[in-house]
């Protein structure tokens, strides 16, 4: 895990989240896709004799690959939640294709029970998406490479998910950090306006995990896009600082075009 100031933190939150749902071995009716292509029954039953804090990535990513809706017995996503955070948290892939879906198995089981996680777990993992959040915005501004910059973690926990508001909150601290603020809100700015969505004026994020998320946080998104682009932050950027980039000044002229229509729905 990257140093910083943000670091220590994020270990305890990564530890609250092993004492929210605990250490211990998935059933042995472990849900997975046991076709040529996803996992052999030789690396499914590697898993299921490993204590889920002691799984590599390479299982991690395995059973990523493999286990396909949600499952009958949520016990087992359950376990293998905190190993998710812990390697997310080291900046590493929990699957290989890397697209801001990583977590969306553990999403589609929230979207499928909204009372799969209890209040209290459900604030272990808010503290640990806050977390994550400010280590990355600051590991951003000094790290190269970074898989998990905080635009890549909006998407990513938005599939896993998580509310709306507990990331675009993170991200408005962030955003008003004196120090954090500008090199944040260049970075963020990029990502939005890198490859975007246009049709008849309108605009939307080409982020292709949005299409992992409910209608309502599809809508949420783009309305706290067209905030954020009218926000004092990026209009100073695109209107007194000659070094900016000229996206800046399209990501300032982009405040209430962003329009969810233009977003993919799920297939």
């Amino acid at each position: 895990m990257t140093d910083g100031p943000y670091k220590a933190e994020l270990v305890r939150a990564v530890e609250a989240a092993y004492d929210a749902f605990g250490r211990g071995h998935v059933s042995a009716q472990l849900e997975v896709c046991l076709c040529p292509v996803c996992m052999t029954e030789a690396a499914r039953k590697a898993i299921i004799a490993t204590r889920n804090d002691r799984l590599s990535v390479a299982q991690i990513r395995d059973y990523s690959h493999s286990a396909h809706g949600v499952p009958a017995d949520p016990g087992d996503l359950r376990l293998f939640l905190p190993r998710y955070l812990e390697i997310m948290a080291e900046d590493q892939l929990v699957d290989d294709i890397g697209v801001g879906t990583e977590l969306s198995r553990f999403g589609d089981a929230v979207r499928a029970n909204p009372a799969l996680f209890t209040l209290g777990e459900r604030a272990v993992l808010d503290a640990w998406a806050r977390a994550m959040m400010w280590h990355f915005a600051w590991a951003d501004t000094t790290e190269e490479g970074a898989v998990y910059t905080p635009s890549a973690l909006l998407e990513t926990l938005l599939c896993g998910g998580w509310a709306l508001e507990v990331l675009t909150g993170a991200l408005d601290a962030i955003f008003d950090h004196p120090e954090l603020g500008r090199p944040g809100l260049l970075a963020f700015g990029a990502a939005v306006m890198r490859r975007p969505r246009r049709k008849h004026g309108k605009l939307a994020p080409d982020w292709f995990a949005l299409r992992y998320c409910g209608a309502e946080a599809r809508e949420g998104v783009t309305a706290w896009l067209n905030a954020v682009a009218a926000s004092d932050g990026v209009l100073d950027l695109a209107t007194g600082d000659a070094e900016a980039a000229l996206w800046v000044q399209s990501f300032a002229a982009s405040a209430g075009q962003f329009d969810a229509a233009l977003l993919p729905a799920r297939d």
